[in-house]
């Protein structure tokens, strides 16, 4: 019969197999990009970094040499850092309020003006809680990159990296969401997220990563 026919043919696995170069490609199409964005905004973080790194060797440089106004310049590092956590406070607090297009700006001002800083990422990652929260969800997610970037491995990122999958998905499909559940099964395979990007990888259909399609 037509089944007979179809089998002989092997019309089924050739589709099969064109479905999964197909696949294959558009997926490393997809890494691809995605790195690429990843990547710049991690050397974009990292200059900035490195500019705070340096200004950090001066002021050592100048503890050293000043001797005994030392007290005077741990006094001056101890004001920077007390009025960072001054500042992240605020937007704490300005957040907590419901002003959440206010808080964003205020976030967004912390990871400036105190870039590298301990708290840059979470400042980055709560700036886009704000924006999501002002139903910005596209500027939320390039926050939550940015908040990856700053810190990979951080306590935040688990949560940025499925808030972006998140952002991605309702900007271009479920499809599109699944290199970051992945990343998150991937690089934090015991966190609480790991279970929640598992689900959404099977809700949105995600086909496992294809070795060597990287």
């Amino acid at each position: 019969g037509d089944a007979a026919l179809l089998a002989e043919s092997r019309l089924p696995n050739f589709e099969q197999m064109l479905g999964q170069q197909v696949l294959g490609a558009r997926q490393a199409m997809l890494e691809s990009a995605i790195r690429t964005v990843v990547g710049r905004v991690q050397s974009d973080a990292q200059r900035t970094i490195g500019v705070r790194r340096r200004e950090l060797a001066e002021q050592m440089m100048e503890l050293k040499g000043l001797r005994g106004k030392n007290h005077q310049v741990i006094r001056q590092m101890r004001v920077r850092v007390e009025t960072e956590k001054a500042d992240f406070d605020r937007a704490r607090e300005v957040l907590g309020q419901g002003d959440f297009r206010r808080a964003a700006e205020l976030f967004a001002a912390i990871a400036q003006t105190h870039a590298g800083g301990p708290l840059t990422a979470e400042a980055l990652f709560l700036r886009g809680q704000a924006l999501d929260a002002a139903g910005d969800l596209d500027g939320a997610g390039i926050a939550w990159l940015e908040s990856f970037a700053a810190n990979p491995n951080g306590p935040q990122a688990p949560d940025a990296l499925l808030g972006l999958s998140r952002a991605m998905s309702a900007k271009a499909g479920p499809q599109e969401a699944c290199f970051y559940l992945q990343e998150i099964a991937n690089r934090f395979p015991e966190a609480p997220q790991a279970a929640e990007a598992q689900k959404r990888m099977a809700e949105a259909g995600c086909e496992p990563l294809i070795e060597g399609s990287a």
